[in-house]
């Protein structure tokens, strides 16, 4: 998901040399092959760091020994605790 909103960012910005510069001048010149083309990029690039990091993730969990369930009720209940404006007390 950052990689989208990071290159969204881009076509607003429109930094030299950048994917989002890419995107943005295809779509003004209406370039459908192109901007097709970089649509599929910017879609395997996220797919590719999303299922590295997970991958990443998981071998430090075994190496841990953490179970990935405490991992998400950790993070949902600071989440909720947040909210609610209050501080958790972490047994």
């Amino acid at each position: 998901m950052s990689w989208k909103s990071g290159i969204a960012a881009e076509v607003i910005g429109i930094p030299q040399r950048s994917i989002g510069e890419q995107l943005y001048y295809s779509k003004l010149y209406l370039d459908t092959a192109e901007l097709f083309a970089w649509t599929f990029v910017i879609i395997v690039m996220s797919a590719l760091f999303e299922h590295l990091f997970l991958f990443m993730l998981k071998k430090i969990q075994c190496m841990l020994g953490i179970s990935s369930r405490l991992i998400l009720r950790d993070h949902f209940l600071s989440a909720v605790y947040k909210f609610m404006g209050r501080t958790r007390q972490v047994r």
